[in-house]
């Protein structure tokens, strides 16, 4: 059997369950959790003797794939989380220069987005290196069918449901779907906010919703998961991501596949999934276009019918993470396979 070492910056849902991915396709996995410390290359170094893997996968790239790729020297995988090569890289010179040597070394270069995979290329990775697939969904969870929180929330059928489950921190940039719906709620009488997700700017963004007058309008939900989660998208009509950097965002596949618009910032990331047919787009920091579009969009009910159906067609044909065992065997597989063949030259 094979043995995979997966090593990440944290222990969230993405790696618990990229973890169990892994185990579905007949994989004997172990974990590792580092800061980026001085010690990483001692821990892998440690975790490698151990476990003995036949291969590591390991990210993001800048920093725990560049830790990794200093103590093994077998078949690595090097995944990008989005964020680490489309923004972290283009703040710090140093991680620029780790993220192209880790690239380069890598036997495989796993990316969920076209714009992710441009990125690697542009950095050294090989075409022959990069693995690209979404990370994809649980269709089974994630569903327009279903119950929804509008009897929970007090909320009838004709109230048009806004939501966005960011994390309140500054690459998600939430303060301007705050700003935004501020200018919206006067026009679209019927509308609501629901903000799910925390963060450290929590605090302030319930200070500009009250500062709005919009107390009223606006619920903060805070972090829900599971069965929480599936029945707050399905209450929404429209989903709004105002991330400033994204690959192929899983909340937003999420939102889709539960029968929510998607209206998002007009990034690469999110161009590839939201085409004009599917939702809108609007500049990154820009609350009086997503203002506009919210308008627009809480009017007519039935463009938001046509778009959430073209929408959930587009993720169940494209984003289906049952598919992630057999991709992630298949990437093994190329690893080792290039490793040896890097060993023959």
């Amino acid at each position: 059997m094979t043995r995979v070492l997966y090593v990440s910056a944290t222990s969230g849902v993405h790696d618990r369950r990229m973890i169990t991915a892994w185990a579905e396709g007949g994989v004997e996995v172990t974990s590792l959790v580092l800061d980026g410390s001085s010690r990483s290359s001692d821990l892998v170094a440690e975790a490698v003797s151990q476990f003995s893997p036949d291969v590591v996968q390991a990210g993001p790239v800048p920093d725990i794939a560049f830790a990794v790729a200093q103590s093994w020297q077998g078949p690595l995988i090097a995944t990008s989380w989005g964020f680490d090569l489309l923004a972290d890289i283009d703040a710090d010179d140093a991680a620029r220069e780790r993220a192209a040597s880790t690239l380069t070394r890598a036997e495989v270069v796993m990316v969920d987005s076209d714009a992710v995979r441009d990125r690697a290329r542009a950095l050294g990775a090989s075409e022959e290196a990069v693995v690209q697939f979404p990370w994809g969904i649980d269709h089974e969870l994630f569903r327009q069918e279903g119950a929804d929180m509008r009897e929970a929330l007090g909320l009838d059928n004709g109230v048009t449901c806004i939501l966005s489950v960011r994390r309140h921190e500054s690459l998600y940039d939430v303060a301007t779907l705050v700003r935004a719906f501020a200018l919206a709620a006067p026009v679209s009488h019927d509308t609501v906010l629901l903000i799910g997700g925390e963060g450290r700017l929590t605090p302030m963004l319930r200070e500009l919703v009250d500062e709005a007058g919009l107390a009223d309008r606006v619920r903060f939900l805070a972090e829900l998961r599971g069965e929480q989660l599936a029945a707050l998208y399905r209450t929404a009509d429209v989903y709004v991501s105002t991330s400033t950097v994204d690959g192929s965002s899983i909340s937003l596949l999420e939102a889709m596949a539960s029968g929510a618009v998607p209206l998002v910032t007009d990034i690469a990331g999110n161009r590839q999934w939201v085409p004009s047919d599917v939702g809108l787009r609007f500049p990154v920091g820009d609350h009086e276009a997503l203002a506009r579009a919210l308008v627009e969009l809480a009017a007519d009910a039935s463009r938001r019918r046509r778009l959430a159906h073209t929408a959930q067609q587009l993720v169940r044909e494209r984003a289906d993470w049952n598919d992630g065992p057999k991709k992630l065997r298949g990437a093994a597989d190329l690893a080792i396979t290039r490793h040896d063949a890097k060993g023959a030259s």
